[in-house]
């Protein structure tokens, strides 16, 4: 079975029946739908901009899950059985998944008539031409027929008990079967629920809130951490003013149009790629499009689809321009992914709660050196490094600078 990834994640915890699925044989075809339904939906196949949007707005939710839900014809989960399948006698399942009119299945009782009537045939055969004086062998032969005849009875009635109440050898082996199945489906169950925390009590947010609007929903807090997150006008403003700074960094060292052809991102403008502005846009867009991208456009998108997407706004400042850069050159799970890797929290690729609780127990000061060296240590396994690596560290030593001074 395939290793779960953060979109098949983010997709079983809003529809938990495509868990089976992404555990059988149509487990690679399903992946492809989700993404296709995320790209679709979201805008982005991105499972952190994904997890970001639905957060922020549940009538998305709800649309994403209906969407979800339709790649297998699921049921509302209200009315779905998340758990695992049940294991059940292949004789108590419809016919046409087990057929019972098979001619297999009639021909021991057609066998078992023939022999019978075979019996009492001769056995009237018997009575017939030795009416009268019966000898000795004569009287023999009729209690020998009688005796088989009554074991051919016993051993009939018994095969039919037997083969309507128990499985076959073979029916056994499907049980046995489906038993691992259902401790595979349970293992990955777990998997979803110890890696996906955050999603699944988004789930019980969206639930809870279906008559409230936006506007009234409460300040979101970080479990496990001491206190709520601080969302009070000092504080919001606070953070608007480190994605001002933030932004202006990024912006100085992406600079304005480039168009390499050795770099893999092909045509971009402060950073914003081809790829990027169409997938903004929810439309084509060509190079003389991103050539003429404005500032106030470039920033709408950096906050929307990066910014946002990493859960910036909740994290320390200083740390929150160096993941917010990282996801610009790397993309957001990239970067979320490195952040998990410093803070020692498992590392799929999606700001959550767990990963939060973790930042919020380092030294902001020895976390911006460690996401300094694991975004050194990603660029240095890319093929382009000789080409582009002198200038990645820099950038990364000037980010790094900047942000050791947002934290002092």
């Amino acid at each position: 079975m395939p290793e779960p990834t953060a979109q098949t994640i983010l997709a079983t915890s809003l529809v938990p029946e495509l868990v089976s699925d992404l555990m059988g044989p149509r487990a690679g075809l399903v992946a492809i739908k989700i993404n296709a339904v995320l790209q679709d939906v979201i805008g982005s196949s991105d499972a952190a901009f994904a997890q970001q949007a639905i957060r922020s707005n549940p009538i998305l939710a709800a649309q994403l899950t209906q969407r979800l839900q339709a790649i297998r014809g699921a049921t509302p989960p209200s009315a779905a059985n998340s758990g695992p399948p049940a294991i059940v006698h292949p004789r108590s399942v419809p016919g046409e998944i087990f057929p019972t009119n098979r001619l297999i299945d009639v021909a021991p009782l057609i066998m078992s008539v023939l022999i019978i009537s075979g019996c009492i045939g001769f056995f009237g055969w018997i009575l017939l031409v030795s009416q009268g004086e019966r000898d000795h062998t004569t009287s023999n032969l009729l209690h020998l027929i009688l005796g088989s005849l009554v074991a051919i009875l016993t051993t009939t009635v018994n095969y039919w008990f037997a083969s309507r109440s128990s499985p076959s050898a073979a029916e056994r082996l499907s049980a046995s079967q489906q038993t691992q199945q259902a401790e595979v489906v349970k293992g990955l169950t777990q998997s979803v629920r110890d890696n996906a925390q955050q999603n699944i009590e988004l789930v019980r947010s969206i639930a809870a809130s279906v008559a409230k609007p936006i506007a009234a929903y409460p300040a979101p807090a970080i479990a496990g951490t001491a206190k709520p997150i601080d969302v009070s006008a000092a504080a919001a403003q606070s953070k608007a003013a480190d994605f001002n700074t933030s932004m202006a960094v990024v912006l100085r060292e992406e600079g304005g149009f480039v168009d390499n052809p050795e770099d893999p991102g092909g045509a971009t403008n402060m950073g914003i790629t081809l790829r990027t502005l169409t997938a903004w846009r929810h439309r084509p867009t060509s190079i003389e499009d991103v050539r003429s991208l404005t500032v106030a456009e470039a920033e709408r998108i950096y906050r929307a689809h990066y910014w946002n997407a990493m859960d910036c706004d909740a994290l320390p400042a200083g740390v929150d321009l160096m993941v917010f850069d990282f996801g610009v050159s790397a993309g957001p799970e990239e970067a979320i992914r490195a952040l998990q890797r410093a803070v020692g929290t498992t590392e799929n690729g999606m700001m959550g709660p767990i990963t939060l609780a973790a930042v919020a127990r380092r030294n902001p000061a020895d976390l911006t050196d460690r996401l300094a060296e694991e975004r050194r240590q990603f660029y240095r396994g890319l093929s382009t490094f000789g080409t582009f690596g002198e200038g990645w560290s820099r950038r990364v030593e000037e980010v790094k600078a900047a942000s050791l001074r947002m934290i002092s």
